[in-house]
């Protein structure tokens, strides 16, 4: 795991009907040991639907990408409902087990921050006795004995002896992390105007390969304190009226820019590497808006977007910052995935040549967190 309890970032729970309200197609085979099935297919036939919250631009997006993955080949999963036998204890117990589809998997981890699945519904005619699954994980085989309601169904079951006609009403969900930004930036047209037809500037930005990109001193100090200190403190920034950010791009320094005079940015189709370079550049000067916008962007993009260099950039980076613990935990579950490509990238290399200790316990990190079994975490929302 990476650093500590994230305190900044406000995570939400984000749910779709895989399923919603079905009945089994055969009769309900309770008689102990027994099963239904719920469901088996290609989740290619299910029509996707939001709960109870209201659909934003992101709950669109990603409702279409899967939409469009679902096109692609799927393998066949199966999902049911069982009655097992304990016999330490002498007793029967209802379980849920699912075995899905490799092509699913991969789809909705590549798309989804911590998916899980769970199965929930009521006895027919009976609403007190309602019964709800813990999340299953997206892996290849699920077993969940944990079931909220279970005693009410072995009492109905205890009191019943027409197992076969005890019918059911369920749905399966669909439910992940995602991350909300908490601070919006208002536009202003004054300050649209300043930035657009560069009015009266005094000051610059000075990029990569020395390229100078003007703008004014008080916009800048406004929306850094440590930019301000620059600027006032007799340092030689306040005498030449230059900002130096030689790390970064010309491109990634009109981004910074349109930030600060309150211009929407596109983050949807912002690469990976930009977005890093405005994190780093907004750590650096405590901008802390556009730090969170940047962190829940590349939190929310999908997994297979990134190259491993960027991925170790950003895991690094984010490695000891408290407030960015769920983005590092984000890179190291990209990483385990694919420890091949971890081997094979260049900051990885040049990182056991720089610092052998820093690539060993990472190494040692994802051999301790295993292959496979992706570790908690939670963001915002744009």
């Amino acid at each position: 795991m990476c650093g500590g309890k994230n305190k900044d970032m406000d995570s939400i729970k984000r749910q779709l009907y895989l399923l919603k309200d079905q009945q089994p197609k055969q009769h309900f085979h309770w008689a102990r040991p027994g099963h239904t099935v719920l469901y088996e297919g290609t989740f290619q036939d299910l029509k996707l639907s939001s709960i109870g919250q209201s659909m934003d631009e992101n709950d669109t997006t990603i409702i279409s990408s899967i939409e469009h993955a679902r096109t692609q080949p799927m393998d066949r999963s199966y999902i049911e409902m069982v009655v097992k036998y304990d016999k330490p204890n002498d007793k029967f117990k209802p379980a849920a087990t699912a075995i899905l589809g490799d092509s699913f998997v991969r789809c909705l981890s590549n798309l989804l921050s911590e998916p899980t699945i769970y199965i929930q519904g009521k006895f027919a005619n009976d609403t007190n006795r309602p019964f709800k699954t813990t999340g299953m994980q997206l892996k290849a085989i699920n077993y969940v004995e944990d079931i909220e309601g279970a005693a009410n169904i072995m009492r109905l079951l205890n009191e019943r002896s027409d197992y076969t006609h005890i019918g059911i009403t369920y749905s399966i969900i669909l439910e992940w992390k995602d991350l909300k930004v908490t601070v919006k930036k208002d536009r202003s047209a004054v300050l649209d105007k300043l930035f657009s037809e560069k009015l009266l500037t005094d000051c610059c930005i000075v990029a990569a390969e020395g390229k100078e990109v003007a703008c004014h001193r008080n916009v800048l100090a406004a929306n850094s304190d440590v930019i301000l200190a620059m600027l006032t403190s007799g340092m030689e920034e306040s005498r030449n009226n230059k900002i130096p950010m030689i790390d970064i791009s010309e491109e990634v320094v009109n981004l910074l820019l349109a930030y600060l005079y309150g211009r929407d940015i596109n983050t949807a189709e912002m690469e990976e590497d930009i977005a890093y370079d405005l994190l780093r550049t907004a750590h650096k000067y405590n901008i802390s808006s556009l730090q969170e916008l940047m962190a829940v962007t590349l939190f929310n993009k999908s997994n297979d977007s990134f190259t491993t260099n960027t991925v170790l950039d950003v895991y690094f980076f984010t490695l000891n910052l408290e407030e960015l613990t769920e983005l590092c935990n984000k890179m190291l579950n990209i990483l385990k995935s694919n420890p091949r490509k971890l081997i094979e990238s260049t900051v990885y290399k040049d990182l056991i040549e720089t610092s052998p200790k820093e690539a060993i316990e990472l190494a040692l990190k994802l051999l301790e967190l295993g292959i496979g079994e992706p570790i908690s975490r939670s963001l915002p929302e744009i």
